[in-house]
């Protein structure tokens, strides 16, 4: 038996044809072939906190050294390859930290992490495997980074801040025209690209200090209201999503500006050249209130990785499986994933699963994946187990009977 729904992590990364990631509720490193689209079993995380929900949700592979950095926990793991030992580095903050893989480079020497509450920017050195330097930028709490050079831009709220990471010196920059509070940004090598709330897209230019606003979009695209009482409600005519912001993240790939939608059925694309907007509808990705229900996210798409500057890897929350974006056929293709009984019950093991003290929870489609392969693979051993005491009976009245004759 296997199982055809993928976990969820914030982020996959790639080297050849390979793909290491964290799962998001399990803290478990998995390695993916995407060439067979199978998974296996890298390690676990040391168990050094209760609940593993959205505490390192973030990979990145350094060498032979996989990091998985935190959101809500307290340290970054290092983990080894070669010789399979881990390491963590401590990290003090007072509230969820950030980290966009998007704004990292591969083989790059250092990672930075945001505090969202408080502005501190968390430097990670990978070659020494240890905390570097903390900047510090006074503002409220805010959304995405991009490292542009030797500047890391971020949002919050009608602002954008701009900290040098050489001697950590910052500005600020008003976005005038702004109807709601920022969240998203990307640079494609010109101007920066910024989402929020409301149903349209910013264009700025800091050279210029000029911003264009992009209102135009295709007439499905809409976004749901999830805690609507009546049913998911996917609304086209709004201005503003008031629970989430619309596009998480925004990416520069090619001709187009890939606007990866929080609470909409498909994903928005935009032409560089003449800012015009289509809508790229994702195969069943209609809500209903079960999945509502069963939606342990809040939000619908979760951005995985770029692969050869061409194809952008989406995990559906709805759907629980990957599907991926071609930049230049414009399209999309499901993945096909799979997870065998075996991987599923070492994880479950290796996370605290299989305890006997883990409370499984209804609704949930991990736990009952869990609790069912486990169930499953115990009757196997058991029926394996009397098969095997009732041949060795009969095998020793066999040969007593035998030694009879």
């Amino acid at each position: 038996m296997q199982y055809k729904k993928m976990f969820w992590s914030n982020n996959w990364w790639i080297e050849n044809d390979k793909a290491w990631f964290c799962t998001g509720e399990t803290g478990t490193v998995l390695c993916a072939d995407m060439k067979s689209e199978t998974c296996e079993f890298v390690t676990q995380i040391p168990k050094s906190e209760e609940n593993w929900f959205g505490k390192y949700p973030y990979c990145i592979k350094y060498k032979n050294i996989i990091f998985c950095l935190p959101n809500s926990g307290k340290n970054v793991w290092c983990y080894n390859l070669e010789n399979e030992v881990w390491e963590e580095i401590e990290i003090v903050h007072e509230s969820y930290l950030t980290f966009f893989p998007n704004s990292y480079k591969q083989d790059g020497r250092n990672v930075y992490l945001l505090e969202e509450t408080t502005g501190k920017i968390f430097e990670i050195n990978l070659e020494k495997k240890e905390l570097g330097r903390c900047f510090y930028a006074p503002r409220e709490f805010g959304g995405e980074y991009v490292l542009v050079e030797d500047e890391l831009y971020s949002t919050c709220g009608y602002m954008i801040y701009c900290t040098n990471i050489s001697d950590g010196n910052f500005e600020k920059y008003q976005m005038p025209g702004v109807k709601d509070e920022i969240y998203s940004i990307c640079f494609d090598g010109v101007n920066f690209w910024l989402g929020s709330c409301y149903k349209e897209v910013y264009v700025w230019n800091r050279k210029e200090g000029v911003i264009r606003t992009i209102t135009e979009f295709p007439e499905q695209f809409g976004f749901y209201l999830f805690n609507r009482e009546e049913g998911p409600y996917y609304d086209c005519d709004s201005g503003l999503n008031p629970e989430y912001t619309l596009f998480l993240p925004v990416l520069s790939l090619g001709r187009y500006i890939w606007c990866i939608s929080c609470r909409s059925n498909g994903i928005i694309y935009i032409d560089k050249s003449n800012y015009k907007t289509f809508y790229l509808e994702v195969e069943d990705e209609q809500e209903t209130r079960e999945s509502i229900e069963k939606n342990i996210l809040g939000y619908k798409f979760q951005f995985e990785y770029i692969r050869e500057d061409r194809y952008i890897g989406v995990y559906s929350v709805k759907n629980q499986w990957i599907f991926e974006i071609d930049t230049v056929d414009l399209c999309v293709r499901k993945k096909q994933y799979v997870l065998s009984d075996q991987l599923i019950l070492r994880i479950a093991k290796e996370a605290g699963y299989y305890n006997g003290r883990y409370v499984f929870k209804e609704n949930r489609d991990r736990d009952d994946a869990f609790f069912t392969t486990t169930v499953q693979i115990d009757r196997e051993e058991k029926k394996k187990s009397v098969q095997s005491v009732g041949e060795r009976i009969y095998q020793t009245l066999n040969g007593r009977n035998n030694g009879c004759e």
